[in-house]
């Protein structure tokens, strides 16, 4: 596989990958929690840009499942989502991002 350094005014684009969240920093373990289990998960890929819309699922359901069984609920403590722009990658266009949660059907306030 060859890797293609893109530049813009002769300048290489930055490296942007998304940035490592220990669990720490999103879970406070308390002196006491000892049941609590805690689970960082990370996915990368792919879409084409032939698509007008995708739905993406930003959170493996097998991987829930396989933590919930144990426990009345599951705590999702941050999502991130990243992006890189297809101008950047020789492509004449743009994205357009929305972020949501399909369980809610009132998004006036979001915008």
């Amino acid at each position: 596989m060859r890797t293609k350094v893109i530049t813009v005014n002769n300048e290489p684009l930055p490296d942007w990958k998304i940035h490592k969240v220990s669990k720490e920093s999103v879970y406070l373990k308390g002196i006491f929690n000892f049941k609590n289990k805690y689970s960082v998960q990370t996915t990368t890929g792919d879409i084409s840009a032939n698509n007008d819309k995708i739905s993406i699922p930003l959170l493996d359901p097998h991987a829930i499942d396989k933590h919930k069984h144990k426990y009345r609920y599951v705590h999702i403590g941050l999502v991130q989502a990243y992006v890189r722009p297809v101008e950047y990658s020789g492509v004449n266009g743009s994205i357009s991002l929305f972020l949501k949660d399909k369980r809610l059907f009132d998004f006036n306030d979001t915008f």
